[in-house]
């Protein structure tokens, strides 16, 4: 609950709020027009649930087998979303500060949900698989309308019945039961089968014996034997987003495409005052001027 928050979480928090209300106002005043998308399931039922995800998201069973990577998988999904005018912003520290790195513990990610400017944050501390889940869930989040800081681990056994829809949601949307049986009757008995279907399906090889136990391909006991083995081997940070690499491509991850562009163009046309755009970023002067040039030159 918000009161055991971290000031970490709640700096993040007030932050994106802050981002959300900027272009919350920015869509009423060019765009009018609110997301009809947002709140707009009501049901229960995971199928149906995850087929309107499909649908939102544009994409078939077999999306994440031609992408080589688990970053490409994750850039992938968030253009999709962007599309959608989600703005999603993934960083593993507060703001820019490399000596307070998130808490994967605490949180993995959360959604603000609004029907003119839904915003979704991802922990990038945390692995990569976990961010493509988080991802999903989120979004199952905003078309069921609800808002609320989720822990969406595929590990959580949470009680409230949203969170149990959208894990169970991202699960099957990520891993959709045809395609998962008939892997398994390809793979299964071969050295790392879990990993193999990891990496076919970009999850994390825990997602994959969840729902191998699911679907009765394994027992409870297999499950429970992997568990232990996959515990013992789990590198700590597998996957995460490392510090560095090149600042201007981090700090488009950290603030989005749709955010970057309407700070851009609000800038450009004198809407927004510089003060103003360094406070939002978190940028400054001389870096928000080259992020701009950056910005401006991949014509995102």
């Amino acid at each position: 609950s918000m009161s055991q928050a971290s000031p970490d979480l709640l700096e993040t928090l007030h932050t994106m709020q802050r981002r959300q209300d900027f272009m919350r106002d920015y869509y009423d005043k060019y765009v009018g027009e609110p997301l009809s998308y947002v709140g707009s399931y009501s049901g229960t039922s995971v199928k149906e649930l995850v087929s309107k995800l499909k649908k939102f998201l544009n994409i078939n069973n077999d999306w994440a087998r031609n992408k080589r990577s688990y970053q490409g998988a994750l850039n992938y999904l968030i253009a999709q979303c962007e599309k959608q005018r989600i703005m999603v912003m993934v960083n593993g520290i507060v703001g820019f500060n490399t000596h307070r790195t998130l808490d994967v513990q605490e949180f993995r990610g959360f959604v603000l949900v609004d029907n003119m400017a839904p915003l979704i944050f991802i922990n990038g501390a945390d692995a990569k698989s976990a961010q493509i889940f988080t991802l999903i869930h989120e979004v199952a989040h905003l078309i069921i309308g609800s808002s609320a800081i989720v822990e969406a681990s595929p590990l959580n056994e949470v009680d409230a019945s949203i969170e149990q829809l959208c894990n169970r949601a991202a699960a099957e949307l990520l891993c959709p039961e045809n395609n998962l049986r008939q892997d398994w009757h390809t793979h299964y008995g071969d050295e790392g089968v879990y990993q193999t279907l990891a990496d076919n399906f970009k999850v994390s090889p825990i997602v994959i014996a969840r729902r191998a136990l699911e679907l009765n391909l394994i027992s409870r006991y297999e499950f429970i034997a992997f568990y232990e083995d996959y515990r013992k081997g789990i590198p700590k940070n597998i996957g995460s987003s490392k510090p560095g690499g090149d600042f201007y491509y981090t700090t488009r991850v950290r603030l989005g495409n749709l955010f970057s562009k309407v700070i851009l163009s609000e800038t450009r046309s004198g809407e927004l005052q510089y003060t103003d755009a360094h406070s939002l970023t978190g940028l400054k002067r001389s870096t928000f001027d080259k992020y701009m040039n950056f910005i401006e030159e991949r014509g995102v």
